[in-house]
């Protein structure tokens, strides 16, 4: 099993947030959003650091597995997870599995369980600028609405040119593709939703076919989606005050 880089800020308070990044960055990316929220909260962020591989190959289901079972070592008590794209649909994939105390999951503009909707042009030219400074921050400028700030550009960057390759064509060319809708029927908690208005891939429409109603149609009642106003794909980054704001509001 990947041992997940780690950041964590506290370790005796209430509630635990269990924080797993999007495509490209770490557990940095939620270094804007963690000043933001109550001190007496404790903070866990995972980097995906060659998540899904296992004997050589990669799967999905292994990265829901791999997930759950970090989860399950190192978290006591109730926890809330909170999956920011790629780690959104990977927080599902966990949740579905069954984990003792948590209480409920927020997606920050998630990946949903089915494929997801991007072209094949936007695959090949993701795959091909890959480990460049241009590349990066290309990735940044079409992800994003808001100009980040300096230092947050930089964490950005920095994580996207040092996620591997193999890493990097996993989600692209497997992980992202995978059909794995079935995993919402065994979701038991609460899951709330924000996205950024400005955001062309995870729009609200698509969160609403793909993961409010099947939540609902299999009896799951405490549902929401909030649109965050002015922003692009890179909630953390671009606005931390709003993500903390709901957070606060629908974690208690």
């Amino acid at each position: 099993m990947p041992d997940f880089p780690t950041l964590v800020q506290g370790d005796s308070g209430c509630p635990t947030l269990v924080c797993l990044p999007y495509f490209g960055g770490s557990a940095r990316s939620f270094s804007a959003l963690w000043p933001l929220l109550p001190a007496s909260w404790n903070l866990r962020a995972y980097t995906l650091k060659n998540v899904g591989v296992e004997d050589g190959r990669y799967s999905l289901p292994v990265a829901f597995e791999q997930l759950a079972r970090a989860i399950r070592r190192d978290v006591r008590g109730p926890f809330h997870l909170v999956g920011h794209s790629m780690g959104g649909k990977i927080a599902l994939g966990a949740a579905s599995l069954g984990l003792e105390g948590l209480e409920g999951i927020v997606l920050l503009a998630p990946s949903p369980p089915s494929p997801e909707p991007m072209s094949e042009e936007s695959r090949t030219a993701m795959l091909r600028r890959h480990g460049t400074r241009e590349g990066a921050l290309e990735t940044v400028r079409l992800a994003s609405a808001r100009a980040l700030l300096p230092e947050q550009l930089e964490i950005a960057i920095e994580d996207d040119l040092a996620m591997s390759e193999s890493d990097w064509y996993n989600w692209l060319q497997i992980g992202s593709r995978e059909d794995s809708s079935e995993i919402l029927s065994r979701v038991r908690v609460p899951v709330k939703i924000l996205v950024g208005e400005k955001d062309e891939g995870m729009t609200p429409d698509l969160m609403m076919r793909t993961i409010i109603e099947p939540l609902r149609a299999v009896g799951a009642l405490e549902t929401e989606l909030q649109v965050i106003e002015g922003s692009g794909h890179l909630l953390p980054f671009e606005a931390p005050q709003k993500v903390a704001h709901w957070l606060r509001a629908w974690i208690v």
